[in-house]
């Protein structure tokens, strides 16, 4: 009886282990390939944390110019990145339902034909895609559809060696 009983506590910790691992690998992906390049040309080589830095800096200006041309209005600052976050977290599920629904109602996906996940690691480089793509199209629009017009980011995105300059002035300008 001591045998099963220690066979069954030793099963539940493997599946309680493998469900922690289920749970953190997505996490732990997520902050390795943040800190890769991003693939598409339209990023010029930044990864996505100085890619969302550079955006936080294009936000704060932005913030700092509208609130100086409208005295009278108040600006909610810091609401530019936290709504462009969320319609961005937003656009990744809706991409990545698409993803299951074309699985289990493929007739019903918006998927193209042919497309297919075989793994894992396809799933997981399908969702960075995914982040990617709703990077490209919303580029400062998220933030200004949720109702703050002074959050239309339209800079460039800069180089890496431009990123660094423009966070060089800033912690040259902060005391």
């Amino acid at each position: 009886m001591k045998v099963i009983a220690k066979l069954f506590g030793t099963l539940i910790k493997a599946v309680l282990a493998l469900l922690i691992l289920a749970l953190l690998a997505p996490i732990l992906y997520f902050a390795w390939r943040a800190n890769q390049p991003m693939d598409m040309p339209e990023f010029k080589g930044l990864t996505y944390v100085q890619y969302m830095d550079w955006r936080k800096m294009a936000y704060e200006k932005d913030e700092e110019k509208y609130a100086l041309a409208h005295p009278n209005y108040e600006v909610k600052r810091g609401g530019c990145l936290g709504a462009d976050l969320t319609l961005q977290a937003i656009g990744v599920v809706l991409i990545n339902s698409e993803v299951v629904k074309y699985y289990i109602i493929p007739e019903k996906s918006q998927l193209p034909r042919g497309f297919e996940i075989r793994s894992l690691s396809d799933l997981a480089m399908f969702a960075w895609g995914a982040l990617e793509g709703t990077l490209v199209t919303s580029s400062g629009e998220n933030a200004y559809l949720a109702g703050l017009p002074w959050c239309a980011i339209h800079a460039v995105i800069p180089t890496p060696e431009q990123y660094e300059a423009m966070k060089q002035e800033r912690a040259n300008m902060t005391p």
